[in-house]
């Protein structure tokens, strides 16, 4: 047989085409399901036989056991070994140095990928030329001759006739009414790859020994430019390609809702083809300031339409909520997905295992496991949290362990064994024991914890400790260790489920199904590195997928464009919104091309002779920017419905352009601002205070002098000052060493070697409560503290006369500047306390907190800076 390549100039017209009587009964997969809906919907009449599926479907039945969990955990275990070994071989060899020993055990998981493309294209080790290779490919074919005879027999070197029409019936086989036998199978065709994968161009090689495999894709041959990257990946082929040059789309009805749009891509195609352009009408892009407002409005949208959705019954119905969406989203980046998934996870399918608060908690400790010291070793205090939220541990309260961390973490930053945390909330709990004693105040906020609380964090400390040991102790001393570990979670999660009475039926049908995965792995014999479970984690503790659960995109990539566009079709009073168009989301590419270490010179120069699968492979990898640009231009070219354009501008510290090609057609740029969608985009927060006991001290009449806000989050939310913040705690230390100088030697005559001596007196008095202060930022904050003092004093060395309003001051703003201050010592000095009541018992009656606070330079210094909204909000208005 062999393989034969078609194009066809119009998708509405397929039907049109010579080859389509041929096509319309064979075996026939797309590129993606969203490709297959529109063929399904457009051409019924020609697939009521349901012989059409995707190409991922076909794969998936082609190499069941290649993409099983079992194989692939058992792959890379075995590359976990032969990475050991291989290195043992270069032991003595300057090959291999420090840095590419450790790159190599970093990039596991890319070495990985790299092995399996180098299977799946069947590269033979005899057609490598080794002088074409730095020194991380040549370790990598190393560990590809190692690994050739384990991996080969998981993917077979060929597959025959009977094997393939199996694989084809499989796929195609419905699911109510089974496979219908009038399917031709002899002829198979692919519709619209223009991103191959090493797997698909395997199984392409396998299909066409024995059948008929026919391949079409979409050219404008009045557009030769923009459609050369079909070109550029199917010449590889070695085949013709036989393009159709008959049924050209071309916008002519001006009174179409569509035209405006057409006629953009017509220009598009002729400016980029150095053709003259007849007709411009001008037409609007919407510019976001970053990706977060991005995501913000399509939540507003998809919000409204899941409104609808629920008021005609469909509330459970993803797919209808996406179909009611009044704009349908394809981004070039479609990474705005990622918080869209926190606005609405149920939309992006079922979550995974791991994203529940117990996943977290295996991945959390395995990655604070050392198997060097064979027990824990804490690098992020993030990883003891996500221990603390996953319920693993018992507490009365939800949330209640993670609240009393928090408080005392400044205490905990930098402490790498659990032993030495119990040690330091031990020292925290005698501090304060003596403030209890002493009756002293302080806003270190780490120390306003109790004693039963540090006594509940310490006990879930041990118990996270405990567990991880029973799981990972020696993990690298047994033998068959992965199989010992799936067994002990596996009796884990049985318990989980057994004991646990107040879990959800759907969470505990995830862990079902979670139970059910590993019995496929449970007796895998075999002995890795504790690295390498952990990156095998993601594989084994994943629950098998529950039919109608999987992933619904609100804002789909380019390569979606190509099947969705044509639905329009069918509903044209669509609007399809093409977002993300900026030069560097157009005509870059922000992924890596190829997993670590290959790159193009390995596909290009070092095989010899260079095999079409190679040169395809690589072909579409280099050509997917130019496939974005295709892909803008027939989402605007075969849109039969309403268009939009929008792009990102802030990146970071970058800013992007719209793509160049809309700004010589004369693209205006509108700011998002300019287009709020509703009446009610900015709520505010209302707050019902209860006045009814006014006792007001001279504390609250600072702060709400200072800052209404401060007052409400402080005064009224947790009646004093409390800092949380480990930068802003150090200033408070110092804040307390300067009132402990000034104190005890008020309006008295220093010179500067005294008040180094002072400043050392106080603060080797005070140290004990900041025990987090390292030796080294010791002088940074004596330094700070004279300084502060030296700018105090008078001309002639006199430290000025103690103040306790000055100092009250300092503590509840630290940076408190008397001279520049909206408060003034002599204004506090003259109130009476009866004259505070008065005035904050007049001023609260009226008082909504809402109204934005005038913002100062003191804010970078308040305690509350990073719960404060107002100040968010100032802050992303400025930027």
């Amino acid at each position: 047989m062999g393989i034969k390549i078609y194009t066809y100039s119009n998708p509405y017209k397929l039907n049109k085409e010579f080859y389509w009587n041929d096509l319309k009964d064979a075996a026939y997969f797309c590129s993606s399901d969203v490709l297959k809906r529109a063929m399904t919907e457009l051409y019924h009449d020609d697939f009521k036989k349901k012989n059409i599926s995707t190409v991922t479907s076909l794969i998936n039945n082609l190499y069941d056991k290649w993409e099983s969990t079992r194989s692939l955990i058992e792959q890379h275990t075995y590359l976990d070994q032969a990475i050991h070994n291989v290195l043992a071989n270069y032991s003595n060899s300057e090959t291999v140095n420090k840095n590419i020993e450790n790159a190599l055990y970093y990039n596991r998981d890319d070495i990985f990928e790299s092995i399996r493309i180098l299977f799946e294209l069947k590269i033979d080790v005899n057609d490598i030329d080794d002088n074409k290779l730095n020194k991380e490919q040549l370790f990598l074919v190393d560990l590809y001759k190692h690994c050739y005879e384990f991996m080969y027999s998981a993917i077979p070197d060929s597959l025959t006739e009977d094997e393939i029409n199996a694989a084809i019936k499989e796929t195609l086989t419905d699911s109510k009414e089974g496979y219908n036998d009038e399917i031709r199978i002899d002829t198979i065709v692919f519709q619209g790859i223009h991103q191959f994968t090493p797997i698909m161009l395997r199984a392409i090689e396998e299909l066409s020994k024995n059948h008929e495999v026919i391949m079409i894709f979409n050219y404008q041959p009045q557009y030769k430019k923009i459609y050369q990257t079909w070109l550029n990946v199917y010449s590889f082929f070695n085949e013709n390609v036989n393009i159709s040059y008959v049924i050209d789309f071309l916008p002519i009805d001006k009174s179409s809702k569509s035209y405006d749009g057409n006629l953009l891509a017509k220009n598009m195609g002729n400016l980029i083809e150095g053709k003259m352009i007849k007709e411009i009408k001008p037409f609007q892009v919407l510019q976001f300031d970053n990706t977060t407002e991005f995501a913000s409005y399509v939540a507003r949208l998809y919000k409204k339409s899941k409104e609808k959705a629920k008021s005609k019954e469909k509330a459970n119905n993803k797919k209808a909520a996406l179909a009611l969406m009044s704009q349908h989203f394809y981004a070039a980046d479609s990474s705005v997905n990622d918080i869209l998934k926190v606005y609405f996870p149920d939309q992006y399918g079922e979550r995974d295992f791991l994203n529940y608060p117990l996943g977290h908690f295996f991945i959390a400790v395995a990655n604070m496991w050392s198997t060097s010291d064979n027990e824990m070793v804490i690098e992020d205090l993030n990883d003891i949290k996500e221990c603390l939220v996953s319920s693993i541990i018992h507490e009365k309260k939800k949330g209640e362990l993670l609240s009393i961390f928090s408080k005392v973490e400044p205490a905990l930053i930098g402490v790498t064994k659990i032993q030495k945390m119990i040690e330091v909330l031990e020292n925290v709990e005698n501090l304060h024991k003596s403030f209890n004693s002493s009756e002293q105040k302080t806003s270190a906020g780490y120390l306003d914890v109790s004693e039963f609380e540090l006594e509940k964090l310490k006990n879930a400390l041990q118990e996270i400790e405990k567990l991880a040991s029973e799981f990972y102790k020696d993990f690298d001393k047994h033998k068959n260790n992965f199989a010992e570990f799936y067994s002990k979670l596996q009796k884990y999660l049985q318990k989980e489920i057994k004991d646990t009475k107040d879990i959800n039926e759907e969470y505990k049908s995830i862990l079902t199904r979670v139970l059910t995965r590993l019995e496929e792995v449970k007796d895998i014999n075999v002995s890795a590195s504790f690295e390498c479970l952990k990156s095998t984690m993601s594989i084994y503790l994943q629950q098998e997928q529950d039919q109608g659960k999987g992933t619904n995109w609100i804002v789909r990539n380019f390569e979606q464009i190509e099947g969705d566009v044509l639905l329009t079709k069918l509903k044209p009073n669509s609007v399809y919104h093409f977002a993300a168009v900026s030069d560097e989301d157009i005509s870059c590419v922000k992924h890596r091309e190829f997993p670590w270490p290959l790159d193009e010179v390995f596909f290009e120069e070092a095989q010899v002779p260079g095999d079409w699968k190679y040169q395809v492979y690589s072909s579409s990898c280099r050509e997917y920017r130019n496939f974005k640009r295709y892909a803008l231009m027939y989402g605007l070219q075969f849109n039969q419905g309403f268009f939009k354009l929008s792009f990102i501008k802030g990146d970071g510290n970058h800013n992007r352009n719209l793509y160049y090609i809309f700004k010589l057609l004369g693209a205006e740029i509108k700011e998002y601002k300019d287009f709020k969608i509703g009446s009610n985009d900015t709520k505010e927060i209302s707050y019902e205070i209860d006045l009814v006991t006014p006792h007001y001290e001279l504390d609250d009449f600072m702060r709400y002098k200072s800052c209404s806000y401060k007052y409400y989050l402080e005064s009224l939310g947790n009646g004093k000052t409390l800092y949380r913040d480990n930068f802003l705690i150090k200033k408070y230390f110092e804040v307390l060493i300067e009132d402990r100088v000034l104190e005890e030697n008020s309006e008295e005559y220093v010179d500067k070697e005294e008040l180094k001596d002072l400043i050392d007196e106080a603060y080797d008095d005070l140290k004990k409560y900041f025990i987090f202060v390292k030796s080294d930022e010791e002088i940074d904050i004596k330094r700070n503290v004279k300084k502060a003092l030296i700018y105090d004093m008078s001309r002639n060395s006199r430290l000025p006369k103690y103040s306790s309003n000055q100092f009250l001051a300092k503590e509840l703003f630290l940076k408190y500047d008397n001279r520049n201050s909206k408060i003034s010592l002599a204004d506090i000095s003259s109130t009476t306390k009866e004259r505070i009541n008065e005035y904050l018992l007049k001023e609260l009656k009226n008082e909504d907190f809402n109204t934005n606070p005038q913002l100062h330079e003191q804010c970078k210094w308040c305690a509350q800076k990073e719960i404060c909204t107002h100040g968010v909000l100032d802050n992303r208005n400025k930027g």
